[in-house]
């Protein structure tokens, strides 16, 4: 209910997009942000092709931020 037609929109391409794992609205919504999981080896190519066909079904350019997982927060002794 707090989403809107063009991030919608968003996460259908996606989610159509080989190499996308799954995708949908993070945050509180009203045209806010989506999380894609993506293929790592495909990542760049993928958020190229997924910004064209976004741009292709009359929306602005959208930004799209490449995000890693690592190993965490340690500490270490020294």
């Amino acid at each position: 209910e707090v989403s809107s037609p063009g991030l919608d929109t968003f996460v259908e391409i996606a989610e159509q997009s080989h190499g996308v794992f799954g995708a949908r609205m993070t945050g509180a919504g009203f045209g806010g942000s989506a999380i894609c999981l993506v293929d790592s080896n495909r990542e760049e190519e993928l958020s190229q092709e997924i910004a064209a066909k976004y741009k292709g079904r009359g929306y602005d350019d959208g930004y799209v931020f490449i995000a890693r997982t690592g190993s965490g927060s340690k500490v270490e002794h020294t």
